[in-house]
């Protein structure tokens, strides 16, 4: 297997193999305004510096910016294996430039990087997730009928007053 340590991926939410962690030592952050925090996924099994790193825990000011500074998601959990998909596209290119610094500063490679917030319970993440983006969906349909409903009531008055002058 390409990634030994993927247990199970499923849509935005990943479970790792048991003995994966967040490889903190290699944890960097880049400063622009807020900080940028990245940290490779790895496992136990590679001892050793891999050829390339895939996958990335993230966070946005959750560490210093120092190298071995990494304190996002739940990293200090040490049964958490699963994680969630980084979907904050704003932040991808400030992410990908704490991904180059840790290439330099710590002599790795990470050809294409992919973003994930390491989590105890990514599942309900998700569902918090869901739930909060159909509540402002609502709270936005909602916003849209009184302002046609509003709007409708102004039309009216405003042919019924002028017709009968």
């Amino acid at each position: 297997a390409r990634f030994p340590h993927v247990l199970c991926v499923h849509g935005g939410i990943v479970h790792f193999v048991d003995d994966s962690y967040v490889d903190t030592v290699r944890g960097i952050g880049y400063k622009d305004v807020t900080t940028y925090c990245v940290a490779p996924i790895t496992n136990e099994a590679s001892n050793e510096t891999l050829s390339d790193y895939s996958f990335w825990a993230v966070g946005i000011g959750c560490c210093t910016g120092y190298p071995a500074d990494f304190d996002c998601g739940d990293v200090l959990t040490s049964t958490t294996t699963g994680a969630m998909r980084w979907l904050d596209e704003d932040s991808m290119a400030n992410l990908r430039t704490a991904v180059r610094m840790a290439e330099a500063e710590f002599d790795i490679v990470a050809t294409n990087p992919i973003f994930y917030e390491w989590l105890d319970d990514p599942e309900g993440a998700l569902h918090e997730l869901v739930v909060a983006r159909t509540m402002t969906l609502v709270g936005w349909a909602i916003a849209a009928f009184f302002f046609v409903l509003f709007a409708a009531c102004c039309a009216v008055q405003c042919f019924f007053s002028k017709r009968y002058l």
